[in-house]
């Protein structure tokens, strides 16, 4: 009996135990490989499709640099260079024509008389002859010399330490175009002062030249000066230069109309009483 009741209870053990189900008996282990996703494969392109996306590519960036040049040479570019071109042709203009005032004035290259072709020693300007002139007759002097360059030279009857002694007029015009302060024998080298009394007084009558004129020299802070100014400076020597220069009649005349007269080689002053 007790026999036949181990045998039940051991039967009843077994029975009891749970069976695995019959999937899992009989499938077989999980392949890790299988349970990933294969990576699709990319496309292959075409290479007509690839030559065509490039060659749009290449058309797209040449459009892109054709707009850039367009817009770098456009209408407002031509306008402003045109503009520019004007206005540095008006300065050129305008600069040729200040030279040619200038050599109307200062020089000889424009008197209305004809050079003369050979040299003529009698009736000569010297720098005695010109150091022995009084203030006046200095004034007078320059002005006759102007005058023969075909301008209009006009004194203005002032005192010696007047800024301007002469008024130079283009013939037939009121307003003068230029100025000059004359200095005759002065005791030593003219400076600064008195180019700059000459430039307030151009200033306030809207005169746009001035000339120094002197039987002496000037200092080097008056050279500086007149070259910041536009001023036109002719010392002892330059002016002889210019007087011995002129034609023989016209030099002639000059000696008469400043009170001198000629004694064969060199021309005398004759005092006046």
């Amino acid at each position: 009996m007790p026999a036949a009741l181990n045998l039940a209870a051991t039967t009843s053990v077994i029975t009891s135990e749970p069976t695995a189900p019959p999937e899992a008996e009989s499938s077989p282990t999980a392949n890790p490989s299988s349970e990933m996703e294969t990576a699709p494969a990319k496309p292959a392109v075409d290479p007509k499709k690839k030559a065509a996306m490039r060659q749009r590519w290449r058309l797209r960036r040449d459009a892109e640099t054709d707009d850039d040049s367009v817009q770098l040479f456009s209408t407002q570019s031509y306008v402003i260079a045109v503009i520019t071109l004007l206005a540095g042709v008006g300065f050129l203009w305008w600069r040729r024509t200040q030279r040619n005032l200038d050599l109307a004035v200062s020089s000889l290259s424009r008197t209305p008389f004809e050079a003369a072709t050979e040299a003529d020693s009698t009736g000569q300007f010297t720098a005695e002859l010109i150091g022995r002139l009084g203030s006046k007759r200095f004034e007078r002097l320059v002005a006759s010399y102007y005058a023969k360059t075909g301008v209009v030279a006009e004194r203005t009857s002032a005192g010696p330490d007047a800024p301007v002694h002469i008024r130079i007029f283009w013939k037939g015009e009121p307003k003068p175009f230029a100025g000059v302060q004359c200095h005759a024998n002065p005791p030593m080298l003219i400076g600064i002062t008195p180019l700059q009394a000459l430039f307030t007084a151009l200033s306030a009558a809207e005169i746009r030249r001035g000339y120094v004129v002197t039987t002496g020299k000037f200092n080097v802070e008056a050279r500086d000066y007149a070259e910041e100014k536009h001023f036109t400076l002719l010392s002892g020597d330059l002016l002889l230069e210019k007087l011995n220069a002129l034609p023989p009649p016209v030099r002639g005349e000059l000696l008469k109309e400043t009170g001198t007269e000629d004694t064969g080689s060199v021309a005398s002053v004759r005092l006046a009483t």
